[in-house]
């Protein structure tokens, strides 16, 4: 959405008037509500999508162990043995 056509749907929706449109955003640990300009919350919701996205990227890896290796958990044999049953489950 270009710049005019958001002030356009703002002036729409907020009205005429320089007073602070204020939107309820959130609640505060202790239950207290916390509100923000309406015309902040754009940035406000970039800068939330930001963050999660960054706590979803430095969440644990699951494929590496402790120790930092992060070779397959299965060996060889292991999976020689799941070939061999799955192989003789369609023998029959």
């Amino acid at each position: 959405m270009a710049e005019g056509e958001r002030a356009k749907l703002e002036k729409s929706i907020l009205g005429e008037g320089e007073e602070e449109a204020l939107m309820w955003y959130s609640e505060r640990v202790d239950r207290t509500s916390v509100f923000v300009d309406a015309t902040v919350l754009p940035a406000l919701e970039l800068k939330r999508v930001h963050e999660t996205r960054q706590a979803i990227a430095a969440s644990p890896d699951f494929y590496t162990r402790e120790d930092g290796d992060s070779t397959p958990f299965l060996s060889d044999s292991d999976l020689r043995c799941a070939f061999f049953l799955l192989v003789s489950r369609d023998m029959y």
